[in-house]
């Protein structure tokens, strides 16, 4: 296995301030030797991470833990897309459904099988594609929980249904499609009682619906509320689906808006494009937004946002085929010297109570800090 070089490029200030929200984000950037592009999937409420890592064989499925990244002991072309709290990871393998835990991998019978997501009752998601006699394909929501993989079964069935999400209470996102001239369906399942919702956006008040307008959705938190991305009138907007209202995510200013993900205590992130055509990260919290780039990136998305507010995302500097993954890890702010004293320094993420009281002195300026070396294999 290769030894992985995680570089921690910076110690990042980045105030995101509202009236009862501020914090600051210690930035580590990913990258594995061999491959060209790294992306980074989810984080766990343990700040475990899953990504791959590509390159001209194929996908790499791998955890990072403890500034350690391994590969899972799985051969052949794997991607890696959700974990749970247990450290159990869903994705695919040479197009089957795969689960990975404690070293172990099992993968699904039918073919054309991928789970998206897994909650932390164990209870997997994703959807298979079937292929007609007639070269049309049809895609099907799952559930699989206790070793049984059954379909989510729903009335008058789009062509293509995806399961894209699930919550500790079981509750399942399908995104639907029945075809280019018909608006993308958004449905609610939860496993317990096999019940189907479909929520209907407002169109009307989002703007006239037009073909190839959007609607998707990978993202619903323990509360159900979901987030997901539109499209009408030709511009893209992020939405808060909650107690049955829609509420609209647009940065200000934004050219379009992509809402990727919510987390257990309403934080949501995801990325905007600027006038000049670049992608930035933002986090939402209470009615403020704020801008989370890393430097010297053309373009940044943030994929997945944990309970501790730990974020994933990835990053590119303007080189054709290449992507980097990150971490950005919140921290508090010493208001003192004395928040530096008997150890104090260790929280705030400083290498040692000096270099905190510095901060101290000149809090409010970013400050580079040396390049640091975790373990790896």
């Amino acid at each position: 296995m290769n030894v992985i070089k995680l570089i921690i490029f910076f110690l990042l200030n980045i105030i995101l301030a509202s009236p009862t929200w501020a914090v600051t984000y210690r930035l580590k950037t990913i990258d594995v030797p061999g491959t060209d592009v790294i992306h980074l999937s989810a984080i766990n409420n343990k700040n475990q991470v899953v990504g791959t890592a590509y390159n001209y064989l194929g996908g790499h499925a791998f955890i990072y833990s403890g500034n350690k990244l391994e590969f899972l002991d799985v051969p052949g072309n794997t991607e890696a897309n959700d974990i749970n709290d247990s450290g159990v990871v869903v994705g695919s393998k040479d197009g089957y459904g795969l689960i990975y835990s404690d070293g172990k991998y099992s993968t699904l019978v039918d073919p054309d099988t991928t789970f998206k997501a897994i909650n932390n009752n164990g209870q997997a998601v994703g959807y298979r594609v079937v292929w007609a006699a007639s070269g049309y394909d049809y895609i099907y929501p799952f559930v699989y929980s206790g070793g049984k993989l059954k379909t989510i079964k729903i009335d008058s069935y789009p062509s293509a249904a995806f399961a894209e999400a699930i919550n500790i209470q079981g509750q399942v996102i399908v995104m639907g499609i029945r075809g280019h001239y018909s608006a993308p369906e958004f449905f609610l399942y939860r496993i317990s009682n096999n019940h189907v919702t479909k929520i209907v956006p407002p169109w009307k008040e989002w703007g006239e619906f037009f073909p190839g307008s959007e609607l998707y959705s990978d993202s619903i938190n323990a509360k159900g509320q979901v987030v997901g991305t539109a499209s009408s009138t030709g511009k893209k907007f992020g939405f808060l689906y909650s107690g049955g209202s829609f509420l609209k995510i647009e940065f200000p200013g934004a050219v379009e808006t992509v809402a990727t993900k919510i987390n257990n205590v309403g934080q949501i992130i995801g990325q905007y494009q600027d006038n000049l055509g670049n992608y930035h990260g933002f986090v939402y919290n209470k009615g403020a937004y704020k801008t989370l780039d890393v430097p010297g990136s053309k373009d940044t998305e943030l994929s997945d946002i944990n309970t501790n507010g730990t974020i994933v995302g990835n990053y590119n500097t303007g080189i054709i085929g290449t992507k980097h993954g990150f971490i950005a890890t919140p921290v508090t702010h010493p208001k003192n010297e004395k928040d530096c004293e008997k150890g104090g320094w260790k929280k705030f993420g400083f290498k040692n109570k000096d270099q905190c009281k510095k901060y101290v002195e000149k809090q409010g300026e970013d400050k580079e800090y040396d390049h640091e070396q975790p373990s790896g294999q």
